[in-house]
């Protein structure tokens, strides 16, 4: 009766230790998560993203930053990225010499400086305490040189007093990086041999005289960069 309770008893123990390897087995197959947070809150697997480099503007204060979540059973230890362009991390205002932080629980944000033109790439992972590392996750960052204004405008009868008088429409000329920040803030009117500026986009002109005129228009964005000109002539009768 002895030896078969000392089996049974072998036996469990046996079992439990096996139970015991087979779950630390378990959670060593964990790996953490990592995934990025767009625009809108979104956690995603990538972001493409573009920045605008106005030509006014410093190194370093171009910056862009990005959200992420990590999520892990076991303790996350560190963050890790790589980046194949030209710029560098900074997490809470301290800029990074190597390419692994320590991670904790209050870190939730990078924030990319980029110091040229062009695209650059991030490459996200965290690693546990057990030496496991996430999936990793990409930031891809468009940087791009300030784009040129374009200039267009109509020349409308207006003739309240006189069929001299016209209004000249500028409000169809636009900044090609508008959605990044940009706008017309100055237009540069010729008429005939008289030169003026404004920041309004519609003026109001009296001709002296009937006749053909040439009226020129160039734009100017609010990083200072110029249209082309465009030019109509108008017969004033």
């Amino acid at each position: 009766m002895r030896t078969i309770v000392l089996t049974i008893l072998s036996l469990t123990a046996l079992i439990t230790a096996c139970d015991d390897g087979v779950e630390f087995v378990r959670d060593l197959g964990e790996r953490p998560q990592l995934t990025l947070l767009d625009s809108d809150i979104n956690e995603v697997n990538e972001i493409n993203d573009r920045l605008k480099f106005p030509v006014t503007s410093i190194k370093d204060e171009i910056q862009v930053s990005y959200d992420f979540n990590v999520r892990s059973e076991g303790e996350v230890v560190a963050l890790v990225f790589d980046i194949i362009g030209n710029g560098k991390i900074v997490i809470k205002e301290d800029t990074l010499s190597t390419n692994t932080v320590d991670y904790n629980g209050e870190l939730t944000t990078i924030t990319f400086v980029p110091t040229e033109i062009g695209t650059s790439s991030i490459d996200l992972t965290v690693i546990s305490n057990l030496g496991l590392s996430s999936e990793g996750k990409n930031i891809s960052l468009d940087v791009f040189n300030n784009e040129p204004p374009e200039a267009s405008f109509l020349i409308i009868e207006r003739g309240i007093n006189s069929n001299l008088e016209y209004d000249l429409d500028a409000s169809g000329s636009f900044d090609n990086d508008a959605s990044f920040g940009g706008f017309i803030s100055l237009y540069k009117w010729r008429i005939g041999e008289f030169e003026f500026s404004t920041t309004d986009a519609i003026v109001s002109w009296s001709f002296g005289a009937p006749g053909n005129y040439e009226i020129a228009l160039i734009v100017e964005d609010s990083d200072g960069e110029e249209s082309e000109e465009v030019v109509q002539v108008v017969s004033i009768n």
